[in-house]
């Protein structure tokens, strides 16, 4: 996301993620956190582990469908140039995920969708939704170290090299 108070829409002002736990203190995300929040489905999420001294990708995802993000928006505009962009909001792992990352991205459920997108609904109801959710039902593989980089775009980077194992119960 870049802010819309950034003088220019460059790598030093661009957030991919803002944290749950400062999402109301920080310059750069509380005004979209209380007015411009959004959410961003997905099939699953990468999270990466150190293992051997190598960063190991894991994806992450249900079983079946698909899961949705909180996330925050904001418009940065100057003259005639105008960007929309999103930030995702993460929180701390789940006690199911904290062996693969301590972090994992704020999950919503369809009941939750209009209170999150409405800018009327008081804080104090939309503070709740940033704890962890408990993965229920959800899987995680490893994937091919190719995926850790961006100019890498095969189809093959994102490919299991492994068998999905569910994310258990801890």
């Amino acid at each position: 996301m870049t802010p819309s108070w950034a003088p220019e829409p460059t790598a030093k002002y661009n957030m991919f993620n803002a944290k749950a736990e400062t999402i109301e203190t920080s310059k750069a995300f509380k005004t979209s956190f209380q007015r411009r929040r959004a959410i961003i489905p997905a099939s699953g999420f990468i999270e990466w582990k150190l293992e051997n001294g190598v960063k190991q990708p894991y994806y992450i995802k249900p079983e079946s469908g698909r899961c949705f993000f909180g996330g925050i928006w904001d418009i940065w505009s100057k003259g005639d140039a105008y960007l929309e962009s999103c930030a995702i909001i993460t929180t701390e792992a789940s006690p199911s995920l904290q062996a693969l990352h301590h972090r994992m991205p704020v999950l919503l459920t369809p009941d939750q969708f209009n209170a999150w997108l409405n800018a009327n609904t008081p804080l104090v109801d939309i503070r709740p939704m940033l704890a962890p959710r408990e993965l229920t039902n959800w899987v995680y593989y490893p994937l091919s170290t190719a995926v850790n980089n961006a100019r890498n775009k095969s189809r093959q980077a994102v490919e299991p090299t492994d068998s999905p194992k569910p994310l258990a119960d801890k």
